[in-house]
Formats: structure tokens, C-alpha cells, sequence
């Protein structure tokens, strides 16, 4: 397989889980780590996370095909 059909798959795989990471906006809020905090700052927290997440991996595939960082490729 050439490289940059690898980079193309890597970078799309990247930014499916990067967009899967949004469905956590659906997910009740329960924190095994921090039992005694209250619904409504576990759903912030949570909703803080999420959106961490999915923009670190669609940085991330950005990044595989050369737009965050240009002239690396």
C-alpha cells in the first residue's frame, strides 16, 4: 500500500472516532472517580471532555494530511 493511501486511511479513521466522540454529548452522567459530585457539574465536566476529545482527533487527522501543520508531508 502506498503512503499516501496509508495517510488518507489513518487521517479518515481518525476523523470518524473524532466525530464518534460527540455521541458523548447522549451518555448520562455518572463518574465512577468522583461519586459525590452533583448531576449538573458532571454533565459539564463530561460535555468538556467530549469535546476535548473529538477536536484532538480531528486535529489529529488534520494533521495527517498536512493542514495544521503545512509542508510536512
Amino acid at each position: 500500500m502506498s503512503t499516501p493511501i496509508l495517510r488518507s486511511l489513518v487521517a479518515r479513521a481518525l476523523f470518524v472516532h473524532g466525530l464518534g466522540h460527540l455521541l458523548g454529548f447522549s451518555m448520562p452522567a455518572r463518574s465512577w472517580l468522583l461519586p459525590g459530585m452533583k448531576d449538573k457539574a458532571l454533565r459539564v465536566a463530561g460535555r468538556v471532555i467530549w469535546v476535548a476529545a473529538a477536536f484532538g482527533f480531528v486535529a489529529a487527522c488534520l494533521g495527517f494530511w498536512g493542514v495544521v501543520i503545512p509542508g510536512v508531508r
